[in-house]
């Protein structure tokens, strides 16, 4: 939250106990309770420094100062309440638990000396939390006209307030309870904002002080000495040490989208969804709103026009979360337009507003171009390598077909510029926009072009097992067999293993896939059990491959020339062999699991990859 938009309420309650008990107001009191709300309160923007912040709460990624990209998470209008921070220790048990002992020294002269330990709210890297600081504190204080007396009750009431305190609030209003009115002639809405009052309850003679309930309101101001600098500018901070989020958002948002990934974590400043029907959004919906929010998704189903699914949404190409491949495309253009940023390069030197020493905007300037169309066309330009860069680099695409993307993607970067410029946007603002709207824009680019970019379907460090019945638990469904699967067989834990006594286990569930020779009479001969995908690679990608690999000593798979091979093939559309990366499993100690893995690297456009293990002789 940006300093300088808070305003503080306070609500105080405490019930104090004389030591000993007295007839008049005055003594010493010893606090055996309390009850204190801070509330939170957006206000209206009106020092200097306030221009340079706002009403949104915005995450960044890697920093709000360097970002790559910033996501709104929600915002505020002035008048909004932001939080309630409550300090509830309302009994002597918690005062002890917190270590809070406050005392009250009163005299009947408007005199007052408080000491002891007191509960506050206090922000520690941007963390707001209760504090229980040491007081001594000489204070004044006043009554407000005669007490109201209610002798059925006991007690007696008179308007309250601080005068001047070192801690507490100052100047505070003491009400004459028999003829002023709350919310008229003091309290929130009038002039008078911080005010209070105190009950003294007496004994059943109505002669001595038992208790005391003392009660104020305060308001952050330079009057009250509350939640200002030392100029007297409002200052107030409300911190969190994480966001805001909720778990039913997302799932509700897929039962309108059933495309939509749903994860096992928050979505951050989700504001929750009314899954029952009933009007509000609690419990009962299995809303589970959390400020401590470390973990969680940045989700946006909904576009400029605040409606979710219309097709305007900046994530949708990556299943309408921000992930990995958005952050590339994101970064990619961000840090070519990070250019703009270099005060090496770049500088207003005829002080109108719009850079003019970047190598770029002088060629172009040079070429007879305006100083601003000189900018556009240097965002354009850049906007233009930066695709090229990532379509190649990242997504393995062909240089032709990076170059038709980049060309799409400067334009969508030049127009966007201009428009900003035009809408009377400040240059640095409208290019760093312009760097994160293109970066969104490249992602549809990727799309367009055949690129699988949706990696919504996992989260961050943990991978995607891309084979259906990977382990053969459901027998060889989803796989297939080459030449054909007469030399191949299921095989279950506690099956007889050929030519032996033995037992079968498997290394994980209770299945495997065996594999021997073809002992059809040639060489070279390959019995092959794998998957394949067509048309889903485009080049460049790389992935991981693991197995694990078994042979009983009484049918050794390294008898004569054989071994087996752990394997990613890629064919070309007339099935012609582009390439294979293997590992072998050969010489390996029988009767024992052995574990092979590869990396893959896919190359140009293949038609078919195919992922496997073959039995070779």
């Amino acid at each position: 939250m940006n300093r300088n938009r808070l305003l503080g309420l306070f609500l105080f309650m405490a019930i104090i106990i004389p030591q000993p008990s007295q007839a008049q107001l005055g003594g010493y009191y010893h606090m055996v309770s309390v009850y204190i709300d801070y509330t939170y309160v957006v206000r209206e923007m009106t020092e200097a420094e306030d221009p340079g912040n706002g009403y949104a709460v915005t995450a960044s990624w890697p920093s709000a100062a360097s970002p790559v990209y910033t996501h709104e998470l929600l915002s505020f209008d002035v008048g909004d309440t932001i939080a309630v921070v409550p300090v509830p220790l309302i009994n002597p048990a918690l005062l002890q638990l917190y270590g809070v002992d406050l005392y009250l020294n009163l005299s009947d002269e408007g005199d007052m000396f408080i000491s002891g330990t007191y509960p506050t709210i206090g922000v520690e890297d941007c963390s707001t939390s209760i504090t229980i600081p040491p007081v001594e504190d000489p204070a004044t204080y006043q009554l407000g006209g005669e007490p109201v007396v209610d002798e059925a009750a006991g007690t007696a009431t008179w308007g309250f307030g601080i005068v001047t305190s070192g801690i507490f609030a100052n100047q505070m209003y003491a009400p004459d309870l028999n003829v002023e009115e709350e919310g008229v002639n003091f309290g929130i809405g009038t002039e008078q904002t911080c005010w209070g009052m105190i009950t003294a309850q007496y004994d059943a003679n109505f002669e001595r002080i038992e208790s005391a309930e003392v009660y104020w309101e305060a308001q952050d101001g330079v009057e009250t000495t509350l939640g200002v600098d030392t100029e007297g500018n409002l200052n107030r901070v409300f911190g969190v040490t994480g966001a805001f989020g909720d778990y039913t958002t997302i799932p509700y948002l897929a039962t309108l989208n059933p495309a939509i990934n749903v994860g096992t974590y928050p979505m951050i400043g989700a504001p929750g969804a009314d899954v029952n029907g009933d009007g509000t959004i609690d419990g009962d919906d299995g809303f589970i709103p959390n400020p401590e929010l470390e973990w969680g998704y940045i989700f946006d189903p909904n576009g400029g026009d605040g409606a979710p699914f219309t097709g305007d949404e900046p994530f949708q190409f990556t299943g309408y979360y921000f992930t990995g491949n958005a952050l590339a495309a994101l970064g990619a253009l961000a840090t070519t337009f990070g250019q703009f940023s270099d005060p090496a390069i770049l500088l207003d030197t005829d002080g109108d507003g719009v850079p003019d020493t970047h190598p770029w905007i002088v060629y172009y300037m040079q070429q007879g171009l305006d100083q601003v169309s000189a900018l556009v066309a240097t965002a354009d330009s850049l906007a233009d390598l930066g695709m090229q860069g990532l379509a190649t680099t990242t997504f393995g695409l062909p240089a032709a077909n990076a170059a038709a993307l980049g060309a799409a993607v400067g334009a969508y970067a030049g127009t966007t510029l201009t428009a900003l410029l035009t809408a009377g946007v400040e240059t640095v603002s409208a290019i760093t926009q312009t760097a994160q709207a293109t970066g969104a824009y490249a992602v549809g680019a990727l799309a367009s072009a055949g690129v699988q970019v949706d990696d919504s379907d996992h989260d961050y460090g943990a991978p995607i097992n891309s084979l259906a019945n990977a382990g053969c638990e459901a027998g060889a469904t989803g796989w297939a067999s080459y030449p054909n699967a007469n030399n191949q067989a299921m095989i279950g834990t506690g099956e007889g293993m050929y030519n032996s006594e033995d037992t079968f286990v498997a290394f994980e569930g209770d299945s495997a896939r065996k594999l021997w020779g073809l002992y059809s009479g040639g060489e070279n001969m390959e019995n092959n059990f794998y998957q394949e995908w067509s048309g889903v690679y485009q080049g460049g990608e790389t992935f991981n491959v693991s197995a694990m690999f078994y042979t009983h000593s009484a049918d050794d798979l390294n008898q004569g020339n054989s071994y087996g091979v752990l394997f990613a093939k890629y064919f070309d559309a007339s099935w012609g062999m582009m390439g294979w990366d293997t590992v072998q499993f050969r010489g390996a100690t029988p009767d024992e699991w052995h574990a092979l893995s590869l990396t893959a690297t896919v190359p140009e456009a293949p038609a078919v990859v195919q992922v496997g293990v073959m039995h070779y002789q």
